[in-house]
């Protein structure tokens, strides 16, 4: 009988810390805050050629950001044009079309570290109505993780972590770390796939 209460007991134990430990890993981060911006390109854009080259650039800055996201609310290029948001080196850039993924005008730009990204449309013959920018994610903390492998509990780990680990097969469970906005602030979480094909 008393081998069965602790059993009983050291299993209750167990399931609380698992639930915790899970609870924990879930939840999210704030790492940063949407505040107002106004920009916005010309409406029309210019025109440029088949190359499509820069025909519009400005630079979006928030100060002292350690990332900035970039909202566009109307976008609306002309088929075939394109917008890109990056750094200031170039070393990340992010490629939108039409009216952006969702189809609908309404993007949140990708992040670029450091407080200040650079949107440049690249037209052609073609007439588009442009942008406007109406607000900016500030970050106030990390979104990207180092550059060596982590392994450990703040929900990054990289797939080197578990190479020849047959209980975790990280090809069928990736693991992913998200940023969103949410209700006027930006987060982190982590994220895994659920399904699809290769899953």
């Amino acid at each position: 009988m008393r081998n069965v209460a602790r059993y009983g007991i050291a299993a209750g134990l167990a399931l609380l810390v698992m639930g915790s430990v899970s609870a924990w890993a879930e939840q999210r981060v704030k790492v940063g805050d949407v505040r107002s911006y106004a920009a916005q390109s010309p409406h029309p854009y210019p025109l440029g050629d088949e190359t499509r080259p820069v025909v519009w650039t400005e630079s979006v800055i928030s100060p002292g950001a350690t990332f900035i996201r970039v909202h566009f609310r109307d976008l609306s290029l002309a088929p075939g044009d394109f917008l890109t948001v990056e750094n200031p080196d170039g070393s990340q850039v992010w490629t939108y079309k039409g009216r952006g993924p969702h189809g609908n005008g309404d993007v949140w730009a990708f992040a670029v570290r450091g407080d200040e990204a650079v949107v440049k449309i690249h037209g052609g013959r073609g007439e588009g109505f442009g942008y406007v920018i109406d607000s900016v994610g500030h970050g106030t903390g990390r979104i990207d993780p180092t550059p060596e492998v982590v392994c450990g509990t703040d929900g990054r780990e990289d797939v080197a972590c578990h190479t020849g680990d047959a209980a975790f097969n990280t090809a069928q469970r990736p693991v992913a770390r998200l940023l969103f906005t949410l209700g006027g602030f930006q987060y982190v979480c982590t994220g895994w796939l659920v399904a699809g094909s290769n899953s």
